[in-house]
């Protein structure tokens, strides 16, 4: 018996193969003991970093009834991600707390988008690969909490794949993907690169396949309508459709070769702090174009488009921020291969011991250690300046703003 045999006789198990539903919950339970181990890494790591302040502001505001603004009485954008901010103010509503609440909402989010990973795995030994990948990623684990956008960003991206390799194919999957590319858009416009090319793809096949063209344009325009609304209402409030930071990003004056290299300083920190992160987003590439699946081939794609993108306007000074989002799309990418068994899990001991000797492993500790701060190229591991007052595990009953100076001194000022 060839060890492909094996595997698929330990896959199907008592279903026999006969039902892929009963074979995807049990590739979730057997998947439940690290995603839990996972759970636990990522309350250990929980944090806020001081941008997303920068959105708090706007929330309290907000709910104050001083409309979406900064200052009150100035209608600037200065969030770029209406979707998290929506999302943040819904839960802080109900609460009537901010930092816990949004620190446990981000680690459900991005444990939600876990399941959906686990749930459209291959095989069981895939998806435990996948679930080392990203416990041994320190950018995906940093940012599973932050108070950014990212967590949310991490369950769009697996509801845009899980939708992509759905079989079989349904007439909905052009509204449902052109709706994840929506969403994606709406909680951070650049986030539209990982679903341009799975969008495009199901159109080529729907049309191939005899959909007209005005049932395929009613479905985009469906799903992409809460972007557009948004976009919309955004040249009315704020007299533009895009934030503030998004022009002072893009608009900088700096030349582009500088930024270009401004990008490349971004992946060699990377490559020094995490080596998981972009190895895993190699292998991933490598093994999808060696298989050759268009689906797959969409998702890699996404993944290049996006990273080139981030290099291109000079990334930024948050290590591993912007590679979080096509780290966990590698992470989906593994938890699709058609390795076998052997390979896997040499792959899931690698990627473990990789970001077991790095320099900071995530997934060991939680880092505080302000003197890290920002590296000779200007990024900073923001984690580390920060946990030690916005670290969830430090938050003491009763406590209403970070442990920080600079709260006290806005407090001060306030007084």
């Amino acid at each position: 018996m060839t060890m492909r045999e094996i595997q698929r006789l330990g896959d199907e198990g008592a279903t026999g193969g006969a039902d892929p539903s009963i074979q995807r919950e049990s590739r979730v339970l057997w998947s439940l003991l690290p995603i839990l181990l996972l759970a636990v890494i990522m309350f250990k790591a929980a944090w806020l970093g001081d941008d997303a302040f920068i959105t708090f502001r706007t929330v309290d505001n907000f709910l104050h009834g001083y409309g979406l603004t900064w200052n009150t009485n100035d209608h600037v954008q200065a969030f770029t991600h209406p979707l998290w901010m929506f999302l943040v103010a819904g839960v802080h509503w109900c609460t009537g707390e901010l930092l816990v609440t949004v620190a446990i909402l981000s680690i459900a989010l991005s444990l939600a988008a876990v399941f959906l990973l686990a749930a459209g795995a291959r095989n069981r030994l895939a998806a435990f690969a996948a679930i080392a990948v990203l416990a041994s990623s320190k950018a995906f684990i940093d940012y599973t909490s932050s108070g950014l956008e990212t967590p949310l960003t991490y369950l769009l991206i697996a509801f845009l794949y899980a939708v992509l390799f759905r079989e079989p194919q349904g007439r909905h999957r052009v509204l449902l993907l052109a709706l994840a590319a929506g969403l994606l858009g709406l909680n951070r416009l650049d986030l539209i690169a990982f679903a341009l090319f799975p969008l495009a793809l199901a159109v080529y096949r729907a049309r191939k396949g005899g959909s007209r063209a005005v049932v395929l344009g009613t479905q985009l325009l469906a799903g992409l309508s809460p972007l557009a609304l948004w976009l919309g209402f955004s040249l009315f409030y704020y007299g533009s459709m895009l934030p503030n930071t998004a022009y002072a990003k893009l608009a900088t004056g700096v030349p582009r070769g500088l930024l270009w290299e401004q990008g490349l300083h971004y992946l060699f920190d990377s490559i020094s702090e995490d080596a998981v992160t972009l190895s895993a987003m190699a292998l991933a590439i490598v093994l999808s174009a060696v298989r050759r699946d268009a689906r797959e081939f969409c998702v890699s794609a996404g993944v290049i488009l996006y990273v080139i993108y981030v290099v291109s306007v000079g990334a930024d000074f948050m290590s591993g921020r912007f590679l979080a989002p096509p780290a966990f799309a590698a992470a989906f990418l593994l938890s699709r291969s058609e390795l076998n068994p052997a390979a896997l899990t040499a792959a899931a001991v690698a990627f473990g011991t990789l970001g077991l000797t790095s320099p900071n492993p995530a997934c060991l500790y939680s880092i505080d250690d302000k003197s890290r701060g920002v590296g000779p190229s200007g990024i900073a591991d923001e984690r580390a300046f920060y946990y030690a007052a916005t670290g969830l595990l430090r938050h003491r009953r009763g406590q209403t703003e970070p442990d920080h100076e600079w709260a006290r001194w806005g407090k001060e000022a306030r007084e």
